[in-house]
């Protein structure tokens, strides 16, 4: 796949190391793992995963609309998915490296949802489930000003 392999080109000259890809039965990538090197020469374990059931899912109800119905090739639409949504986290890379670039943010910051654990989770996976209890800890310190 052509968006992956730019993918792990860009990560490459930015000093990621480890790369590994993660394919399904079909010989797709769902995923992308890697560690990144920060400034101080940490490395972190980043998972960008590929969320190719929700892609599917968008281009068949929001994007070809009343025509899915008229889409008999799920393997076509499959594929579709996958080069699309690979080709969006190349430009998000891309354009995250850019902001890097110009000290308008750090790799750290961008890749944080990303970065995994030593169980293998990732810190959005970890963050997420708590936001609220976060957002309603911060909220109640806020009424007490």
């Amino acid at each position: 796949m052509k968006s992956v392999g730019e993918i792990i080109s860009e990560i490459v000259q930015r000093g990621a190391t480890q790369i590994h890809q993660e394919f399904n039965g079909a010989g797709q990538v769902v995923g992308l793992s890697f560690l990144l090197t920060l400034k101080d020469g940490t490395q972190v374990p980043v998972k960008i995963p590929a969320q190719v059931q929700e892609m599917k899912a968008v281009l068949k109800n929001k994007i070809l609309g009343r025509r899915s119905q008229l889409w008999h090739k799920p393997i076509a639409l499959e594929d579709m998915a996958f080069r699309i949504l690979w080709r969006q986290k190349l430009n998000w890379i891309r354009a995250m490296f850019a902001d890097i670039d110009l000290d308008q943010t750090t790799p750290e910051t961008v890749f944080l949802p990303y970065i995994q654990n030593m169980e293998g989770k990732s810190v959005a996976e970890v963050i997420i489930p708590r936001l609220q209890e976060f957002v309603g800890g911060m909220l109640a310190l806020k009424g007490k000003e």
